[in-house]
Formats: structure tokens, sequence, C-alpha cells
């Protein structure tokens, strides 16, 4: 079964007005989810990483006032994001997901 990826948008911290433009997203915090598997049952497994996104002053031109911002506009910014690029994440998601269905390690009980 394949892992399935999403973004969750935590919270975005604005600068309240800069030149004519107002309420202007200059971090979002995010968090990277990875599933694979049926929730609730065995065959199910979880992965998550978060961070920050800072972002430069917008271009007037394309600035989309913050009332009008979709989860797509803002995953859109995510999916450009450089360091670490959204195909790092994933591939560290997919590594643990890999390390739960094979584990390598294990915590044992004291033996005393």
């Amino acid at each position: 079964m394949a892992i399935q990826y999403s973004w969750i948008i935590s919270q975005m911290n604005c600068v309240i007005k800069e030149e004519e433009l107002t309420n202007i997203v200059n971090v979002v915090h995010w968090r990277r989810q990875a599933t694979q598997g049926t929730e609730g049952e065995s065959d199910y497994y979880f992965a998550e990483n978060y961070g920050a996104l800072g972002l430069d002053s917008p271009d007037p031109n394309d600035f989309i006032p913050y009332e009008d911002l979709t989860k797509l506009d803002v995953e859109v910014w995510l999916d450009e994001m450089k360091e670490p690029t959204p195909s790092e994440i994933d591939e560290n998601l997919a590594a643990n997901i890999a390390l739960q269905i094979n584990p390598i390690e294990e915590t044992l009980p004291l033996p005393f």
C-alpha cells in the first residue's frame, strides 16, 4: 500500500501592515504527515515532521489578501520550499514508516 502525504497548516504569522498591504503572511507553521494502511488496523503506520517556512515580502501585483487565502494557496508555498525540500521531508517520513514496519532496534526489559 502506498504512503499518503499531507500538509497540515498549524498557524500563520502576519505582518500587520507593509506599505499599502495588510495582514501579510511572513511565517507558515506546518506539519507534514505520512500515513500508510488503514487507521485503526494493525497495518496502519503514521509519521510526522514539523517546521516553519519564512516568507519574503510579497509582490503587490501577486498579493492575495489574508482573508482570501485558501489551504491550496499555502500548500503551493510549502511545495516550493527550498530547505528542506518537500521531497526530502517525504523521504525522511517514508524511512520512518519503513523502520516501523521493519524495526532494527528495540527496547528490551531490564534483565534484572
